[in-house]
């Protein structure tokens, strides 16, 4: 690919993304998200005052709580803006209209995966940023592995928005490429690997290398941050490039 092309294919998936950007602003997923995250957090932060003594004194326990959802907010992100933003072009029928304009298929995948992920990144950072800053105020410390799982989560956004980009290149309707990337991410990978591992061995599994978001706060888990961050960029990478390569063979 020459450098040229590089230039167009950067220049004009910068545009698909600003504009999936626009399409967040102006629809209610991305205010959903927001609500939710923000529910959670104060949900956690408030009942243990409500209704006992008030969240635990030690930082690594604390920040325990909060990161156990964590992973499950990647999920969030990743059904909400990754599993229906392939499909949709075709569902809606908008992809009449775009495809018939001088723009390469990778520019609009590339566009589409930067705007996933970068939603995904900004709603971990902000869920962590408040657990670091809450932990600071509660206990007056931050467990330095809190940066660690931050590392982690935001690898996990990577390979969870791949999984659900992948879906949604293979499915015909929005709904069910947001129900199957949800029940794929939350259910059916755990079960895999619950089902292999009692033949093979399964740190390869995605679910099994997101565990390790929450127990490496703890200084436990089946295997170390390096092993659960290759885990998950092997993941994104392998399932970004199936995703493409069913993207771009696909026609109306």
């Amino acid at each position: 690919m020459s450098n040229n092309i590089i230039v167009d294919v950067t220049k004009k998936s910068m545009i698909v993304a600003k504009n999936e950007f626009t399409k967040y602003l102006r629809g209610k997923k991305l205010i959903m998200c927001a609500g939710i995250v923000v529910l959670i957090f104060a949900m956690i932060a408030v009942l243990p005052y409500v209704f006992g003594d008030g969240l635990p004194k030690e930082p690594a326990e604390l920040t325990s709580w909060f990161v156990m959802f964590a992973y499950l907010l990647v999920i969030l992100t990743a059904t909400l803006f990754g599993s229906t933003t392939i499909v949709s072009e075709y569902d809606e029928r908008t992809a009449l209209i775009t495809f018939t304009k001088p723009i390469r298929k990778i520019s609009i995948f590339l566009g589409k995966f930067v705007a996933a992920i970068v939603v995904g990144v900004v709603f971990i950072l902000t869920y962590y940023i408040a657990t670091v800053a809450l932990c600071q105020a509660v206990t007056g410390t931050i467990p330095s592995e809190i940066f660690t799982s931050l590392g982690l989560a935001l690898l996990y956004v990577f390979a969870t928005t791949g999984v659900a980009m992948m879906i949604s290149s293979a499915m015909k309707k929005s709904s069910s490429a947001t129900i199957m990337t949800f029940i794929t991410l939350l259910l059916l990978m755990t079960v895999l690997s619950h089902a292999l591992s009692m033949s093979v061995e399964t740190w390869w599994m995605l679910d099994q290398a997101a565990e390790m978001i929450i127990l490496i706060l703890n200084g436990s888990g089946s295997m170390s941050a390096v092993t659960a961050a290759g885990v998950m960029v092997a993941w994104g990478i392998a399932t970004s490039v199936v995703s493409y390569v069913l993207f771009k063979r696909r026609n109306f």
